[in-house]
Formats: structure tokens, sequence, C-alpha cells
């Protein structure tokens, strides 16, 4: 059963509640957030924001972020966390052969 089909947005139709945004933000944070005992080895707190209207996500974000995931790991099971990327770890393992690395970063520059 089809619930709404496929409703081109320049015909200025929302096929979602009104009271929702149109945009989706995303928040992390990292380091230590205590102000009463500093981490002396990692002194730094930092909160990050990433903010996307929602037709540019999925229209753009997901499908390249889903790409990158069939690309290395043949699946869009991996997450991406940072510290496991960073560390190559687990499912980013396969960051410790250089040739991957410079083909990520070849992929990065022509998205800059």
């Amino acid at each position: 059963m089809v619930l709404f089909k496929n409703i081109p947005e320049s015909q200025g139709i929302r096929i979602y509640n009104s009271n929702f945004g149109d945009y989706i933000v995303f928040v992390d944070e990292s380091g230590d957030q205590s102000l009463n005992s500093i981490n002396a080895s990692y002194p730094v707190f930092v909160l990050s924001f990433c903010i996307f209207e929602k037709t540019h996500y999925y229209t753009h974000v997901v499908p390249e972020i889903l790409r990158l995931k069939f690309d290395f790991s043949g699946s869009d099971i991996p997450i991406l966390h940072e510290r496991e990327i960073r560390k190559r770890e687990g499912d980013f393992n396969i960051l410790m052969r250089g040739e991957i690395r410079d083909i990520l970063r070849q992929a990065q520059s022509n998205h800059d």
C-alpha cells in the first residue's frame, strides 16, 4: 500500500506536518565538560553543530554518506564514530592501508 505519492516540491506541496521545521540539526560534544576539575591531559571542550536544510540533507547528504559506506565497506552498516575512524578501529581498520587513505583524500579534494 502506498501512503504518499512522490509529489515534486516545485508544486509547493509538503506532505509532512507543517509543525516540523525545514532544518535538521546534529549536535555533538567532545572533551571534558567539567568546570570543577579540568582534565590536564585533555583540557578541551568542543560543542559542534551541523545544520542542514531537510531537502538538501535527504537529496544530497544521505546518498553521499551511503555511497561512501558502500564503496568502502560493502554495506550501509558501519556507524561513523569519530573515535573509531581516528583510531582506525573496527570497520575503519581499512584506513590502515595507505592507498585507501589516498583515495579518500582525493575524493575529499574533489568535493572541496
